[in-house]
């Protein structure tokens, strides 16, 4: 279980009573990788799957996984643990 700070529906600071919100933190670095590009995050510029790009240059299913795959384990994230969750259609098929 992976604690940290949570962010909100705009992805900025998640504050409630003004109070920073600390929690589980899974499905939100999850969403992070991938929703962005290599060279967004400052302190690892590997992080991130370029997802939008491969769709638009129509990657073949197995590639868009194992890239989903490995950008989530190199930010801590099991792909195992979240892709139930996300009910990602790739090719008009489920990922699960």
């Amino acid at each position: 279980m992976s604690k940290g700070i949570l962010l909100d529906a705009n992805n900025g600071l998640k504050i409630e009573k003004g109070t920073l919100r600390i929690g589980e933190r899974k499905m939100q670095d999850a969403y992070l990788v991938l929703l962005t590009n290599q060279g967004e995050f400052k302190h690892d510029p590997l992080v991130g799957v370029n997802l939008n790009k491969m769709i638009r240059g129509r990657e073949n299913r197995e590639k868009i996984l194992k890239t989903i795959e490995i950008g989530l384990e190199r930010a801590g994230v099991k792909f195992d643990d979240v892709k139930a969750q996300f009910g990602i259609l790739i090719n008009k098929r489920n990922i699960t």
